[in-house]
């Protein structure tokens, strides 16, 4: 059974409640978070998300991510925190 579009915009507003900052990833991330970009300029950035519509959350403000030389951006992640955290 699926969720109408209040369950989806419950869930999505959860999310949205948790997930404060945004990592990249050189390889698919494990449950932990890792193979997280590192070096150079690189923190995960904060993210303010506009309210959910149709199950559907946005960010609020474009995301720019200082990638250091030499690294792959393949994947993005959330995080609870600027550092440490929870994944």
């Amino acid at each position: 059974m699926g969720f109408n579009t209040n369950g989806l915009n419950a869930a999505a507003a959860g999310l949205a409640g948790v997930i404060t900052h945004i990592s990249v990833h050189e390889t698919i991330p494990d449950a932990t978070g890792s193979a997280e970009v590192a070096g150079g300029s690189y923190t995960r950035q904060a993210i303010t998300w506009a309210g959910p519509t149709n199950g559907v959350i946005s960010n609020t403000a474009q995301l720019t991510h200082a990638i250091p030389a030499g690294k792959a951006a393949a994947f993005y992640g959330g995080w609870n925190a600027g550092s440490g955290g929870t994944f």
